[in-house]
């Protein structure tokens, strides 16, 4: 006999209902989410000149969720085009006896993420990743920092379309590099500038799930 034979087809709903009737099945937008790191509150440029002091200070400074828009957080935030999820590697282990390998688990790392913003000329997003990425490597000095400087801890924000925080990860030892700058092109009319950089991460871990069940 058939270990399906006990089961009849009519115990499931093949329809479409539960997408309509359950409030719970409501997808995640790929555009709901947001990336922010811990920047110093003294973040400068590669001439040591502190950040906030080099935007508009005819923009607003903050906006009407109250973000400081002059925050080196609050800048990536609201400049961010797209950005990628933490995946994770692990090297494999193998043990052979006779014929035959059993394998564990070995190191584990984890992929860099890419990420694209937009370049705003008020808020000066490029100096803003310049001065991140100096952290790194100071091209006017020729200084690379120790490593507690230019690291920085961060999260990834996803929230439903009502703008309630579904969930989150943390992100641990993150830095910048290969950051391109994009190009500037006369032939174009109207194109915005995007700014692309690469982040690499220690660690990455989802939060404790946000109950939403009293929402749902």
């Amino acid at each position: 006999m058939s270990k399906y034979s006990q089961y009849n087809a009519a115990d499931y709903d093949y329809s479409i209902n539960h997408l309509i009737d359950d409030r719970a099945f409501e997808p995640q937008r790929t555009n709901h989410s947001y990336i922010q790191f811990n920047f110093p509150s003294d973040l400068r440029d590669i001439h040591g000149n502190k950040l906030k002091e080099l935007y508009d200070n005819n923009a607003p400074q903050s906006s009407n969720n109250g973000l400081n828009k002059n925050d080196p957080n609050t800048i990536l935030r609201l400049s961010l085009t797209s950005h990628g999820m933490p995946n994770q590697s692990s090297e494999n282990i193998q043990i052979r006896k006779g014929n035959e390998v059993i394998s564990f688990a070995g190191g584990v790392s984890y992929d860099n993420i890419d990420i694209r913003v937009t370049d705003w000329v008020g808020v000066d997003t490029e100096n803003m990743i310049a001065a991140w990425d100096a952290l790194r490597y100071n091209p006017k000095t020729g200084v690379i920092n120790p490593a507690y400087r230019y690291k920085m801890n961060g999260n990834i924000v996803q929230y439903s379309s009502d703008g309630a925080i579904v969930r989150s990860w943390t992100l641990k030892g993150a830095w910048i590099d290969q950051v391109k700058y994009g190009e500037y092109n006369r032939s174009e009319a109207g194109s915005e500038r995007e700014i692309s950089f690469t982040c690499h991460i220690d660690k990455a871990y989802p939060d404790p799930r946000i109950d939403r069940s009293s929402n749902i």
